[in-house]
């Protein structure tokens, strides 16, 4: 085992470093990671790492949501107060998603190998993937001394944290993507309905897309995807002339009729549609359901875009579907976590799964927060403006607890996909 290993090993607690070697942030005042950045800070980074970003033109995307309560909890542990910034790592580790939560543990691993110095301290928790594992997580981190809390990865579980991490002072940035559970001391790392359609919308209209329709599942899912369809429309002066919610379990048929105006296909092949998108934010197989019934009923990319969203690239029958080629959704860049795929196969012989790129951006924050602000965690650091260049792309953190990002577009082609808008490299460019 080589030196740098065994110093990464020695501090992650309890699972053993995966890397052979380290890549280190370069500069000792380097600023805050992956999700947030202090003003004035700037650096670079060798390898996996890490880098600031400097400050975004535009508004935040939504208003403060109102900070959990306190709730019973121990106190703050006298070692989250002294010694070695320490931080609870909160995943499933068995359970249903025990497959993700090591992926992502691992992840994590890589990213204090390549930012962390000798003084931090990971402390890996098993959530089981429910919401007393995760709160007795918590709990037993708080109680060896973590100041931060990362993780859990669901909804449910970060929910029944929230009050814990809150009664003991500490933040927490959560792995799920519901912002409904964002606060000022909760903060969302998962990529949002929100974010991915903001941008998909945004660019359809510099396309010259002036109406919209969506198909959207009748769920807890679909309930923020429509609110989010309806904001970005209104926000970028287009118009929605039509929505249709089906339930994930039936047959979506009856609801692609009502959209397309057809009871039977049309004898032209076109239905006279009053759309020229049409929003499908929902899993990639539900997706290849509704896209070709939409194209059997007179809806045909390109003539009428199919717009949707990143968990599309979750599914590779996606990129084989004909109804789907020419289709846009939004998604973190693809050659912004090139290299972090071909160093996660190469470290754990096995391929990242997406979210793996979460666990490392928010463990990374706060590495480089524990090594350039001596483990400051607060909420103002935490949500400074400048943004960081993560694994998926340039990213920070909003007030309210959500994020904030810069997105690719991509399309499904033939042979895969392309990107046709960028993602900005910065929070100082705006994507194209």
């Amino acid at each position: 085992m080589t030196n740098a290993r065994a110093e990464a090993e020695a501090r992650i607690e309890p699972a053993a470093s995966i890397l052979s070697g380290r890549r280190r942030i370069l500069g000792a005042a380097i600023g805050i990671v992956a999700t947030a950045a202090l003003a004035g800070c700037g650096g670079t980074v060798a390898g996996g790492g890490l880098r600031p970003q400097a400050s975004l033109q535009g508004p935040s995307s939504s208003a403060p949501l109102v900070a959990p309560p306190p709730a019973a909890a121990a106190p703050p542990s006298e070692l989250a107060q002294t010694g070695a910034p320490r931080v609870g790592l909160l995943l499933p580790l068995t359970g249903p998603n025990a497959a993700l939560g090591t992926a992502m543990r691992d992840a994590a691993q890589m990213a204090v190998a390549d930012n962390a110095d000798r003084n931090f301290r990971l402390i890996t928790k098993d959530t089981g993937g429910t919401p007393d594992g995760a709160a007795r997580a918590a709990q037993e981190a708080i109680a060896e001394g973590a100041r931060l809390l990362v993780g859990p990865l669901l909804a449910a579980e970060a929910q029944s944290v929230a009050p814990i991490a809150a009664g003991a002072g500490i933040n927490m940035i959560t792995l799920s993507n519901d912002r409904s559970v964002a606060s000022p001391s909760v903060f969302v790392l998962g990529l949002t309905p929100r974010q991915e359609i903001d941008r998909v919308v945004s660019f359809a209209r510099s396309r010259g897309v002036q109406r919209f329709a969506a198909m959207l599942p009748n769920n807890a899912y679909g309930n923020a995807a429509e609110e989010a369809v309806r904001a970005a429309i209104g926000a970028s002066g287009g118009e929605l002339t039509k929505v249709e919610r089906y339930e994930t379990s039936g047959d979506p048929t009856p609801q692609v009729q009502s959209l397309t105006g057809q009871v039977t296909r049309p004898v032209s092949g076109r239905a006279p549609v009053d759309f020229e998108a049409v929003i499908i934010p929902d899993q990639g197989g539900r997706v290849l359901t509704v896209a070709p019934l939409l194209q059997f009923y007179g809806v045909e990319v390109p003539r009428v875009r199919i717009l949707g969203s990143s968990l599309m690239r979750l599914d590779p029958r996606v990129m084989r579907e004909p109804a789907l080629v020419g289709a846009w959704f939004a998604a973190p860049s693809l050659e912004a976590r090139a290299d972090f795929d071909r160093r996660f196969r190469e470290t754990t012989q096995r391929d990242a799964p997406p979210l793996a790129t979460l666990a490392y951006d928010a463990v990374a924050v706060a590495a480089v927060l524990a090594k350039s602000r001596g483990g400051d965690f607060s909420t103002a650091t935490i949500t400074a403006p400048q943004g960081f260049a993560g694994m998926d792309g340039a990213f920070r953190f909003n007030p309210d607890g959500t994020a904030e990002r810069a997105l690719a577009v991509l399309e499904i082609q033939r042979d895969g996909m392309r990107t046709v808008s960028p993602a900005a490299t910065s929070f100082e460019t705006p994507s194209q």
